[in-house]
């Protein structure tokens, strides 16, 4: 009898395997590949998001740094009186620049202070 009619299973199971480890595959990889992909795309929104609550503060913090003016706050009552109310208190605000200048004067006027008071029989000139 001829063997031609008959179907060769060994051949066909082994295609089926390499075509299962070949799929196999190809999924792996693209799921490697759409990762990376929606990683990219979750970096790029991030990059690009715009956080208006956030930046308006920031802004509004960046304007008090740089301007004069008065901030009404409130001061937590002492802690030996934690039934009282708390106050309410008006301070004022200068810019940074401002303040610093203002600081080296004071410390310029209490270093000459100092070295007068260090050396007693000197009279100031001036």
């Amino acid at each position: 009898m001829a063997r031609y009619d008959d179907l060769n299973t060994r051949s066909i199971a082994y295609g089926a395997f390499v075509s299962t480890i070949i799929l196999l595959l190809i999924i792996l990889v693209l799921r490697a590949l759409c990762y990376g992909w929606v990683e990219s795309e979750l970096q790029r929104k991030l990059a690009g998001a715009r956080y208006e609550s956030a930046d308006a503060v920031l802004q509004q913090q960046q304007q008090l740094l740089e301007t004069y003016g008065t901030i009404e706050v409130e001061v937590p009552p002492p802690a030996d009186q934690p039934e009282a109310e708390p106050t309410k208190v008006t301070r004022i605000h200068i810019p940074v620049e401002r303040a610093a200048e203002l600081f080296l004067q004071e410390l310029q006027q209490q270093d000459e202070r100092q070295a007068n008071v260090s050396r007693p029989g000197r009279v100031p000139q001036g």
